[in-house]
């Protein structure tokens, strides 16, 4: 089979650590840290909203990122009603279980176990029951209205490409990662997964996920509040645009990986400096 690039790569850590943002990460993180709770789930000059609020926001934005055209404040209003419009039902119900899925993540370690119940959770309104939380066995084409966008490794690779992803993952969760290098391991780990596309389906929605999972497992509970799916659906052109280094599984070229890198550092920038 080919060789998956390895989440555990640092031949772009020392580019990556001379821009401005990842260069003054510890700084930051320590700033976002230390930010207060507001009681009141509504965030202030000096305060995170609560946890509950955070996993909305995130939900309903990373769901936006793949089509739902529900918006947080007609969520919100939906929610705080106890009801929504039948036209727009399934995707209220779609948002819910993405937002099951980050509080399952929250109440449990990072584990390909843990993980695959996620995707079987957040699948639940768009996948057929075999395929929720189990590795497609069919090939994988990205198409938009331009034709063929991407085509990604053949599903009888995908086992082992999966088990050398989740090997790397182990081995950094022994590592003692200080916060520039959980930022660019959790971006790496990102993009490599979008890459494989192991999933039938809740591919990005998933791997949202597992980038916030695993810099809560490196920074603590309060990497939870990264505006991270706000910052992706914000720049969503870009986002996708970054994400394409190629045309195929086979062509993809890691040395254009640095645009996508430093997107996540800018979700941190901007929370701070809004």
């Amino acid at each position: 089979m080919p060789t998956p690039p390895r989440i555990t790569d640092r031949t772009f850590f020392v580019e990556y650590t001379a821009h401005p943002r990842p260069q003054s990460l510890g700084a930051l993180w320590a700033q976002f840290a230390a930010l207060e709770i507001a009681p009141d789930n509504m965030r202030g000059a000096d305060t995170l909203p609560m946890l509950a609020f955070a996993n909305d926001v995130a939900s309903v934005h990373s769901s936006q990122i793949e089509g739902n055209s529900l918006d947080l404040n007609f969520f919100m209003q939906s929610k705080q009603r106890g009801e929504v419009a039948k036209p727009k039902k399934r995707e209220f119900q779609e948002i819910e279980d993405v937002r099951a899925a980050y509080n399952f993540a929250q109440e449990h370690s990072l584990t390909e176990q843990h993980f695959l119940h996620a995707h079987k959770t957040l699948s639940k309104r768009f996948l057929i029951t075999s395929k929720r939380g189990n590795y497609r066995n069919h090939g994988m084409m990205i198409q938009s209205a331009g034709g063929i966008e991407y085509v990604a490794i053949e599903e009888e690779y995908i086992p082992e490409a999966m088990q050398q992803f989740w090997n790397g993952i182990e081995h950094l969760k022994q590592q003692d990662l200080s916060p520039s290098e959980a930022f660019y391991h959790a971006a790496l780990l990102h993009l490599v997964f979008v890459h494989i596309h192991p999933f039938s389906d809740g591919n990005g929605r998933s791997v949202r996920l597992l980038e916030k999972w695993f810099l809560a497992h490196h920074l603590g509970k309060r990497a939870w509040h990264i505006p991270s799916e706000t910052l992706y659906l914000e720049h969503r052109k870009a986002y996708f645009a970054n994400i394409k280094l190629g045309v195929n599984y086979y062509e993809l070229d890691y040395s254009r990986a640095m645009p996508f890198l430093l997107m996540l550092p800018e979700a941190l920038t901007i929370f701070l400096d809004s």
